[in-house]
């Protein structure tokens, strides 16, 4: 299969999975609305974005680095798996140490007290988002978008059914906040079984791999900040001077275009690793060609 061809068909079958868990996604949207109430949903909006603010600095552009690095040296499994180990380790140091400090912040805000414990516990959500989307590079890179397709998919049924089993049970905001932390931990360790195959990832500390990933990575972490300060700052200024009912109801259609402006960043990053092995390997012409074929 050629190039264009593998491209167009990973593109596919990401906007394909993609459309399934947008679906899945809208359904939960307006499953926890109904449930929640404006002043419950606009907790979970709160609770979304406030973490989403210390995601960018758990991220940091490391996972855009990632997929440039292991594409430099494509052919190279040992260095890549070394490579791959060190980065996500790092990932995993600073995950720990932002989103842990996001509950002691928190407390210093004037939310409600089950508002500062849904994300001491959604926390946990976003420490299992930030490794997935590491290994979403690696697919990424040996262009198995099916891979993250699926496993993408999977995690969305596992958000779904636990929402709908404590809507069922009617056990309130945090037993929601829960189910998301389950659909986000089933993501990951599905994507994590699917990684085994084609790298090898374990725990590592080699200071100068971190070093070079941190010098390549932050100009891209503070554009990626700014972005999403851009588009997140709104929610939780409005969660500091509103009321969380006011918050619900700006934050569902909010919710909803986050789910669909994912699509153009899915074929992007299809692209990305073949960009930078042409960038690499200094061939302005397969470059070019690929600019102009993606274009």
């Amino acid at each position: 299969m050629s190039l264009s061809k593998k491209i167009a068909w990973n593109t596919f079958v990401q906007v394909a999975g993609k459309a399934v868990s947008t679906l899945i996604g809208i359904i939960v949207v307006a499953a926890m609305a109904r449930y929640l109430g404006k002043e419950g949903f606009g907790g979970y909006t709160t609770i979304i974005a406030f973490l989403q603010i210390f995601g960018i600095l758990v991220d940091f552009g490391l996972t855009l680095m990632t997929v440039q690095m292991i594409s430099e040296r494509p052919d190279d499994k040992e260095y890549n798996d070394k490579l791959l180990s060190n980065i996500f380790t790092l990932r995993l140091v600073s995950a720990i140490l932002f989103l842990g400090l996001a509950p002691i912040i928190a407390i210093v805000f004037p939310y409600p007290l089950i508002v500062k414990y849904g994300i001491a516990l959604t926390s946990l959500s976003f420490l299992f988002i930030s490794l997935n989307q590491l290994l979403v590079g690696v697919f990424q890179k040996n262009l198995r978008m099916d891979r993250t397709a699926i496993s993408e998919v999977v995690g969305r049924l596992a958000l779904l059914a636990g929402v709908f089993l404590f809507i069922y049970l009617d056990r309130g905001l945090l037993a929601i906040m829960l189910a998301v932390v389950v659909g986000s931990f089933v993501n990951f360790l599905v994507s994590l079984i699917f990684v085994r195959r084609y790298a090898r990832v374990d725990l590592a500390f080699n200071w100068p791999i971190w070093a070079k990933a941190i010098s390549r990575a932050w100009p891209i972490g503070i554009s990626i900040a700014f972005n999403l300060i851009y588009f997140k700052a709104d929610a939780v200024i409005l969660s500091v001077y509103r009321s969380q009912a006011e918050v619900g109801l700006y934050g569902a259609p909010y919710r909803v275009l986050e789910i669909l402006i994912s699509f153009p960043f899915m074929f992007i990053g299809v692209l990305m690793p073949f960009f930078v092995r042409y960038w690499t390997e200094k061939n302005p012409e397969e470059f070019k060609k690929l600019m102009q074929t993606s274009f």
